[in-house]
Parts: C-alpha cells; structure tokens; sequence
C-alpha cells in the first residue's frame, strides 16, 4: 500500500474522505468514486486507523457513487488486516457499493450494513 499523506486528495471531483475516533472505534467516511485514482489515499486511511488496533474500524462507503474492482480489492486487504489485528471492520454500503460486492461474490466475505 502506498504511503500517501494524509492532507493529499487526488484530482477527483466530489472525492474526499475523512477519518474520525469516537472512543474505541474509527471512521473512515469516503464520499464520490473509490477507483484507481483515489485508492491509495482511502487505503492510506485505512491502513492507519488499523494499526491503531481499536475494537472497530467502520467504513463508510454510503455516499460513494461508483466503485471499481480497485475499491474491492482495498476492502478484501482490509477486511484481512483487520482479522490479523483482531479488530472488526464493517463497512456502511450505498446500493451500488453493495451490489458491486454482490456482483463480486463477496457478500458474504464482507460485513456490509445498510446507511442508518
């Protein structure tokens, strides 16, 4: 995973992404496209809140616009990191968040929960 500071956004219109702690839990909001080009900033985000081993890492997904098979891989890494660090990693899916991970076969593999 790339090393992307945390002040860098990508040229991406509507992208940003934002991380907030709240005691023992992290969030990592993402809103407009998670693709090849804004990736590495979201897997920076990611990569960071894991390594501080809260309980529960959320990613919020549920104003991201379009996903790419590069968006699914970021999720499948940190869904498997999160298990090595012994932390639980859900992820808050718009509708076509969700139906790419149902397209990909992996519904079941992450943990998905509607926007509240």
């Amino acid at each position: 995973m790339a090393i992307v500071p945390q002040d860098l956004q990508p040229d991406a219109p509507d992208f940003s992404v934002r991380t907030e702690v709240r005691g023992a839990t992290r969030t990592v909001a993402v809103r407009g496209e998670l693709d090849l080009g804004t990736a590495d900033v979201v897997g920076h985000r990611l990569a960071t809140a894991l390594q501080e081993h809260p309980e529960l890492v959320v990613v919020d997904l549920s104003e991201v616009t379009f996903m790419d098979s590069t968006g699914v891989s970021l999720l499948v890494r940190a869904r498997s990191r999160a298990e090595r660090h012994d932390v639980r990693l859900v992820i808050v899916a718009s509708p076509r968040v969700e139906a790419v991970v149902e397209l990909c076969g992996l519904n079941g593999v992450l943990a998905l929960v509607p926007p509240f």
